[in-house]
């Protein structure tokens, strides 16, 4: 298998690694744990200034942070994009004589374009996986060798006739794998029987597309219920955002705790009854083509209820609304919370977090790999229900 062999990986990332931890990180501790030596490359200031590279190592072992500041002008890369293209050559050969050895693989997760083409980086196997939706006006085509995708909507401006594609739905982290393991062994042990029902939210509550007035609505529609927001706040830029949040830390039956480290989080899941997530479709259209913290949701085996997710689609596994509007959800939770004894059986506590421990990053993994390791092989041809797509071609096992 291809990567049962230890490599040595660039993985790109359009945020830092210290912070909000997402799938970018969780992948590259995946892979660090897989024996790999990883270099989570992230574009952001340094402490020795402009033009210099900063590697650092992790607390995971295998795995250095790369930050390489602004040296090859930031600026340029919104404001002079050709100039900033022109010089890719320059930035990746200092990189790679930065870091001291050259990459087996680079894996770019970055829909903000730090490189506009993975070919600076031959010979090495290319792979773009986003995970996010890509700027507007951009495509997915970055003369990648492989294709990786949450969804088709992220495949645009992709050859299937020169690119392989596997289509890989968001992975689950270690602590709630763990935590959805024990669930599914014994979920009764994780209900809930509390007077006054709990929902949860956890997340980055300054990211772009929250829809603060329906949750305010739901808030405040609900004295008899306590909303535990779990997530900071103080990144949020538009005013009325910002007093929205203001208000409702002022609600006597609302918690904002601010930001929580993931194993506290996973400390309190026994507390939820029901889980939230709440993005206006219109302002963050991938809202509702998926999002990871679904699958940390659903591995808690608590009831989820949520803005419109097309993966989910009739799955059963979500409350949501039928449309991508949000009207119906004060409804959908009051139909939910009326009757929490069925909301959260034993039997649908399992089989959500059965759905969510199937899908942890490192199975995941596993699955890239099998993919991998047909294509190096020559094997992979175009798949009839889709799954996968393009001529195969070789690269160096």
């Amino acid at each position: 298998m291809y990567l049962d062999q230890p490599r040595t990986i660039y993985l790109i990332s359009p945020q830092p690694w210290d912070g909000f931890k997402v799938s970018k990180h969780h992948y590259a501790r995946a892979l660090a744990e897989m024996g790999h030596s990883v270099f989570f490359i992230e574009s952001g200031p340094t402490t020795k200034g402009w033009g210099r590279i900063e590697i650092t190592d992790s607390e995971i072992p295998n795995l250095k942070t790369v930050r390489y500041a602004g040296y090859m002008f930031r600026w340029f890369r919104f404001r002079a994009r050709g100039l900033y293209d022109a010089l890719g050559p320059v930035k990746v050969r200092q990189l790679e004589r930065a870091i001291g050895v050259r990459p087996d693989i680079v894996w770019d997760f970055d829909n903000l374009f730090q490189f506009r083409s993975l070919t600076l980086f031959d010979p090495a196997l290319k792979i773009f996986h986003p995970v996010d939706s890509l700027v507007a006006g951009w495509t997915a085509a970055k003369d990648q060798d492989l294709h990786i995708a949450l969804a088709q909507e992220f495949t645009d401006g992709v050859d299937p006739d020169r690119t392989p594609t596997l289509f890989v739905p968001h992975g689950l982290n270690p602590a709630h794998a763990a935590y959805a393991r024990e669930v599914v062994s014994t979920p009764a042990v994780f209900s809930t029987a509390a007077d006054r029902p709990v929902v949860g939210y956890v997340g980055n509550l300054s990211a772009d597309g929250i829809d603060w007035p329906m949750i305010e609505r739901l808030v405040r529609q609900n004295p008899e219920v306590t909303f535990r927001l779990i997530g900071p706040t103080g990144g949020l830029s538009d005013p009325n955002e910002r007093s929205i949040a203001e208000r409702l830390k002022d609600e006597p039956n609302c918690e904002m705790p601010g930001l929580v480290p993931v194993e506290k989080v996973v400390e309190q899941a026994g507390e939820i009854d029901l889980w939230l997530v709440c993005y206006d479709i219109a302002r963050r259209p991938d809202a509702a083509i998926n999002t990871h913290k679904v699958l940390e949701y659903l591995a808690t085996g608590k009831a989820v209820l949520s803005n419109y997710i097309g993966a989910y689609e009739g799955t059963g596994l979500l409350h949501m609304p039928a449309t991508h509007s949000n009207d119906d959800m004060p409804s959908i939770l009051a139909r939910v919370l009326a009757d929490p004894m069925r909301t959260n059986t034993a039997e649908e506590m399992a089989r959500r977090a059965a759905f969510a421990f199937e899908h942890s990053y490192a199975a995941n993994l596993e699955t890239m790999n099998r993919f991998l390791t047909d294509w190096v092989s020559g094997r992979v041809d175009p798949d009839p229900d889709g799954a996968t797509a393009g001529k195969a071609a070789q690269v160096p096992a």
